[in-house]
């Protein structure tokens, strides 16, 4: 954890830091930088213009050349200060990535010295818990920094799609019960539900739900919730005290064999290999 912002908070920690929420000066980026409030909540004034952020509810993506100051609402405890996260992403990695998602993307978040994306129905509990093991095994595995690297991607590629599905979400102005399903995905005992069950609380024929969420969303009902409970079991993996089998259990697979094979279908690999390769070769 770094406590001061200074000049050498990039070097130090090239991919992401977690700070105590104090007045941080103006100060100009020459990188792009997500940032958002972890506990406590912070005002950040971009160019001057007050951004309120609550905690993980909103991420803010500051664009290189934008003078950012960032005061805490509330006076920091000495017992138990706020923080707030910041993720940083050099200028050729951001253009290289925005282009595989959108090749006008790049060029669109360039346009607005800030973007903010609202993330209070996204399960950011659980990606802040990985970013928090990304900083104690940087540390540790200085001669795997290809595994930082690749897991910084991934994050980077999660952020950014976050703010595009919202983005078509707005656009589309899904039914209420569709908004209301995204809603809950965030939820580990609305991911544990079977497909049936939720259905059968939607007051519309099982027909016509599955026609008209395929029609707005593009994938199936079942599609997403299973997408949403693998990315959760991520979190999950973390922990070394559960096992595979426990994980498959406490997430309503039928078998291991069924929550190997989804998850397999999402990160192209099995949940040990993933696993593995989060805490490297120990």
């Amino acid at each position: 954890m770094i406590e001061n912002y200074t000049a050498e908070t990039v070097a130090n920690s090239p991919y992401t830091a977690l700070l105590f929420n104090q007045h941080i000066p103006p100060h100009t980026h020459f990188f792009w930088e997500f940032t958002y409030a972890v506990n406590g909540s912070v005002i950040n004034y971009v160019n001057g213009e007050p951004v309120e952020c609550n905690p993980l509810s909103k991420i803010i993506l500051i664009k290189p050349g934008v003078t950012h100051e960032m005061m805490p609402k509330i006076q920091p405890s000495v017992s138990s200060p706020p923080q707030h996260r910041n993720i940083y992403v050099t200028v050729d990695k951001m253009k290289k990535i925005c282009s595989l998602l959108d090749k006008e993307l790049y060029a669109r978040l360039f346009d607005s010295p800030v973007t903010v994306i609202d993330v209070k129905n996204e399960n950011i509990e659980s990606f802040e818990h990985t970013l928090d093991h990304f900083n104690v095994y940087e540390s540790t595995f200085s001669t795997h920094m290809d595994l930082f690297e690749q897991l910084h991607t991934t994050v980077i590629f999660q952020l950014l799609g976050i703010m595009l599905k919202h983005q078509i979400r707005q656009k589309r102005e899904y039914p209420e019960w569709i908004e209301n399903f995204f809603d809950n995905l965030k939820l580990e005992s609305f991911l544990c539900r079977d497909i049936e069950e939720i259905i059968s609380e939607i007051h519309y024929s099982h027909g016509y739900i599955c026609r008209e969420f395929k029609k707005y969303v593009g994938k199936t009902m079942v599609q997403c919730l299973n997408e949403s409970r693998v990315a959760y079991s991520t979190v999950l993996l973390l922990d070394n005290s559960l096992s595979i089998l426990d994980i498959a259990m406490r997430l309503n697979y039928n078998s291991q064999s069924a929550y190997i094979n989804a998850f397999k279908k999402v990160y192209q690999v099995s949940p040990h290999k993933w696993r593995t390769r989060m805490f490297g070769e120990t």
